[in-house]
Order: C-alpha cells, then sequence, then structure tokens
C-alpha cells in the first residue's frame, strides 16, 4: 500500500493537477475565442427617414394640396421656414454590409397647391 503521505505521491499528485488544470484553462480559452472568430456577424438593415416607393410617387398629380400630398407620402422630414413651398423627404439605407443607398425627394407648392417634385439620388460611398 502506498503512503499518500509521502513526498514522491504529493509531487505526482501535484504535476497531475497542474497538468488537467492547464488543459483546462486551454480548452476553455480556445472555446471562448471560437465565438470571437465569427466573421458572418449579423448585421441589421438601419433604415432612416421616409419610405417613399415609385408606386406612392406615381399617385402624385399637379393640383394637390399640401394635405392630400402629406397624405400619399407622410409627413416630411423637413419643412423649412426660409422655403416654406417646399417639401424635403429623405430616405437612407444599409442593409448589413452591403453599401449604403439614400435618395431625396422634394415637392414643390405654389398657393397651397403641388406643381412638380423631383427625385434625386444621393448615394455616397461609404468610407
Amino acid at each position: 500500500m502506498v503512503n499518500i503521505g509521502s513526498p514522491n505521491v504529493k509531487a505526482m499528485y501535484q504535476v497531475k493537477m497542474r497538468t488537467i488544470l492547464l488543459l483546462i484553462s486551454i480548452l476553455s480559452t480556445f472555446s471562448l475565442l471560437s465565438g470571437c472568430s465569427s466573421l458572418n456577424v449579423f448585421k441589421l438593415t438601419i433604415q432612416q427617414g421616409n419610405i417613399i416607393e415609385d408606386e406612392s410617387l406615381a399617385l402624385l398629380k399637379p393640383g394637390m394640396t399640401e394635405k392630400q400630398v402629406q397624405f400619399v407620402l407622410g409627413t416630411p422630414v423637413i419643412k423649412d421656414p426660409f422655403h416654406p413651398n417646399q417639401w424635403d423627404y429623405y430616405h437612407s439605407e444599409k442593409p448589413g454590409y452591403e453599401e449604403r443607398t439614400a435618395y431625396s425627394v422634394r415637392v414643390f407648392f405654389e398657393d397651397g397647391k403641388m406643381t412638380h417634385y423631383q427625385k434625386t439620388d444621393i448615394t455616397k460611398p461609404a468610407f
């Protein structure tokens, strides 16, 4: 029978425990770091401003009142007090890893009636 209190057994026990602890710490480190190495992290689509579709723009007709235009397109992002006859709508979309797209729609009024609108693509490359 081996005496557990002998120095040789204690030294062997300590070496085994160190080896086991070292293996456990290495395995746990690698398992924790493996979650950081994924390159395909999900990114949300970020939309800002008014979503204006071509179908909505097709409904706009010269002579519509401001309330009718607001019913079709929604509340404008900018009602400039220095240009009260002009409403600005803006939309920006950044889907995940793709490039950002943006456009603006400017609606012009005269005597409270819509005269025309301009749609401008303002997409800029991401930097």
